[in-house]
């Protein structure tokens, strides 16, 4: 299995140095049976460098049953207990199964002087002038709100979320992550819009914070008054570098203090990842207009579609008015023809209006009624 280089980072230790290399563990099912049922499953993810959810699953698709809840407290306690027994594989079911992972190995060797080179992030903290943006920032410090026990500097500065402990650090770390990204004809500034800072490639913003992760400690107070909290957040030291609102690309966009790796270590990478944002960015503007104009052609198609449907609604109805015009005016005039058998002198005014009347509702009289559908059509 390949080292992954980034992970392999050395942590100083009292008694030695301890690293991270890959471990790959292969069992039979008969072999992983026989662990699962020695030692808890969380012993085993340590050991084999995996999680115990890994183990669980490798175990289900094996048909292996595992220790029930209790088990191993009534073990450690010297109770009774009995091992569940191994079923035959199913036809098809592997007999083997392998586990990649990570394990932390402590050299017992005295901790060498550190030779690694380190990063750019390390090499420009506090290196020649602080930036604008930090030097504001600076100035700042002394009327910052506090709350829950981070700084808040707010908009138009730097919206870094750190205790005073951290500032220094936040405020060193972000002075070089700056002066990356101007290396990279990356520009940084605080939006006046939204307070935040951001990272402009060409005309595309990518927003990104620092901040410090907090926990909840119980309240020392908790229970004695109806609005006292239960619970404080308190600062844990640990900073955090993201880009935020919803990044587009599949990169990493969030860097974390680790217990082995730190910021400075890292952050070497974001100019990298800002510019895989930036370009995400504008591939999903460019999909968007694409599919709003597909949106509008379709709208269109619609309105068209729809414009038709009435134009040959029109002219169903005229059809159907004009062939009742022509059975009423032949009516009247079989009428006016019966009026005429009788011979009564009378009626010869009448026979005149009625068949002028006729021919007055008669589509076939005037204009033709295909002319009239041609016109009302358009």
């Amino acid at each position: 299995m390949p080292e992954d280089s980034r992970n392999d980072v050395r942590s100083p230790s009292e008694d030695g140095e301890a690293t991270v290399i890959p471990s790959e563990v292969s069992l039979s099912r008969v072999e992983l049976h026989a662990e699962v049922w020695s030692v808890p499953l969380l012993i085993l993810a340590k050991r084999w460098g995996v999680s115990d959810v890994a183990i669980g699953k490798a175990c289900r698709r094996l048909a292996i049953p595992l220790p029930g809840r209790g088990y191993w407290a009534k073990k450690s306690a010297g109770a009774e207990t009995v091992v569940a027994s191994l079923k035959a594989a199913h036809a098809g079911m592997p007999e083997n199964v392998r586990f990649h992972g990570r394990v932390l190995r402590h050299s017992t060797k005295p901790r060498a002087a550190r030779s690694e080179p380190l990063s750019n992030v390390l090499e420009l903290a506090g290196a020649g002038h602080p930036h604008p943006l930090i030097v504001k920032a600076r100035a700042k410090l002394k009327s910052a709100t506090k709350h829950d026990g981070l700084l808040y500097l707010g908009a138009p500065y730097i919206d870094v979320q750190v205790s005073d402990q951290q500032m220094d650090r936040a405020l060193g770390l972000l002075d070089a992550v700056f002066r990356l990204l101007e290396r990279q004809h990356i520009c940084v500034f605080v939006s006046s819009e939204t307070g935040k800072l951001e990272a402009a490639v060409g005309e595309t913003k990518i927003p990104f914070r620092l901040l410090e992760r907090r926990r909840q400690v119980a309240h020392p107070d908790a229970g004695k008054g109806h609005w006292t909290p239960n619970f404080l957040l308190e600062p844990t030291g640990r900073l955090v570098f993201e880009l935020t609102d919803y990044p587009r690309a599949p990169t990493r966009t969030r860097w974390e203090d680790r217990a082995i790796t730190k910021l400075e270590h890292v952050l070497h990478e974001v100019p990298a990842a800002v510019k895989e944002q930036a370009a995400a960015e504008i591939a999903w503007l460019k999909q968007r207009e694409l599919d709003e104009a597909e949106q509008r052609r379709l709208a269109h198609q619609r309105y068209a579609q729809q414009l038709e449907l009435k134009a040959r609604k029109r002219l169903r109805m005229a059809l159907l008015r004009h062939a009742r015009n022509a059975e009423r005016a032949q009516s009247i005039r079989n009428l006016c023809d019966a009026v005429e058998t009788t011979g009564d002198s009378a009626a010869i005014a009448w026979i005149s209006w009625a068949r002028a009347e006729a021919d007055d509702i008669d589509p076939l009289s005037g204009i033709p009624p295909w002319e009239l559908s041609e016109a009302s059509s358009r």
